[in-house]
């Protein structure tokens, strides 16, 4: 289970291969994860789909994106209290509440085979954290996952959870010389990055380093900010409610870039339409150049280039005597859903 800041996706174990369970939403449409969304309504919790389904009809402050994000700080305790609509909940209540819901989902709604679909169905699970993560963090996500009726078997770094996928799909370019992967790992809302040694089945992590506050989240900040700035609106006028769906339509124009495009073009009639709580008239779609939003990007990236730097360093010190370091690298594996955003790679 890859608990992601944006998605979460889940893989099973079927006799030597590991397809990624499809979701149904509320309209019945398939995805190939789970959102990591919650909404208060009436004083319930919801979740996922269900959470996405609510977002557009209730109040300010009733849905939470990218809730993962609260495990990073490195003051959060399993008390710590977040709220959401009428609700207060600890952080560790809202992290088991949403994973009980994965649980119900994946053997209500998802493509799970039939025969493992019952109540009293044993989860095992192999969870993965940031590389980053610190010890409270790890300890709240686990027994999260205990609570909400998951048996937890294996705790791994997200990097060397991406050390495995590139043995099982790409081991005919590893070899007896080229036994090294650096793994660079962009998510929602964290940036990760390992030194893996793999020889047969083992793979030994050799060198870590992360960031908590860079993440996909960040760059449709970025979009959402010269959005505002293009038409002239502080972000402090704009309603909290509007800001999300703002954010989420400007999450799904960046999604849509491809290497080839010239321009992003958010729509701001279709998200903001002439709400009346802006007391101005608005253009019916802002564009912005790619060079622009690229040129406003590159900080972060230039920021997990940074971050990589003790990762690399601790490869060219173990390998100091060789003239050639890149002779040892099998591959420099680009994963996590940010990395899509065609700045990156």
């Amino acid at each position: 289970v890859d608990f992601g800041t944006t998605h979460t996706v889940v893989a099973y174990a079927d006799r030597g291969n590991y397809p990624v369970l499809s979701f149904t939403d509320e309209a019945g449409d398939a995805f190939e994860w789970y959102p990591s969304v919650v909404a208060e309504v009436g004083g319930e919790l919801f979740c996922g789909f269900e959470a996405l389904a609510k977002v557009d009809t209730q109040a300010p402050g009733s849905a939470l994106y990218s809730f993962k994000r609260l495990l990073a700080d490195p003051h959060a305790v399993p008390g710590l209290q977040v709220r959401i609509g009428s609700l207060r909940l600890s952080v560790a209540e809202l992290i088991a509440r949403f994973l009980a819901a994965l649980r119900v989902a994946i053997l209500t709604r998802s493509n799970l085979p039939d025969e493992y679909k019952h109540d009293d169905m044993e989860l095992e699970a192999v969870v993965a954290v940031p590389a980053h993560a610190h010890g409270a963090q790890r300890l709240i996500t686990l027994d999260a996952f205990r609570a909400a009726g998951f048996s937890p078997i294996a705790m791994l770094n997200e990097p060397s959870a991406a050390g495995f996928e590139f043995t099982h799909r790409h081991r005919s370019v590893l070899n007896a010389r080229r036994d090294h992967v650096v793994v660079y790992d962009l998510g929602g809302g964290t940036f990760d990055a390992s030194l893996v040694r793999i020889r047969a089945t083992h793979h030994e992590v050799l060198a870590t380093a992360g960031l908590g506050d860079v993440g996909g989240n960040d760059f449709d900040q970025v979009l959402c900010d010269q959005v505002l700035a293009n038409i002239g609106m502080p972000a402090q006028a704009v309603p909290h409610r509007l800001q999300q769906r703002l954010l989420l339509e400007c999450r799904d124009v960046k999604e849509r870039l491809t290497p080839s495009s010239r321009k992003l073009t958010v729509d701001l009639e279709t998200v903001l339409g002439d709400y009346a709580q802006l007391e101005r008239a608005l253009p019916a779609a802002v564009s912005i150049s790619v060079g622009d939003y690229y040129d406003a990007c590159a900080p972060l990236v230039e920021r997990t280039l940074s971050a990589m730097l003790p990762v690399m360093a601790s490869f060219e010190g173990a390998l100091q005597a060789e003239s050639n370091l890149a002779s040892h690298v099998a591959g420099i594996y680009v994963v996590g859903g940010a990395s899509c955003l065609p700045l990156v790679p």
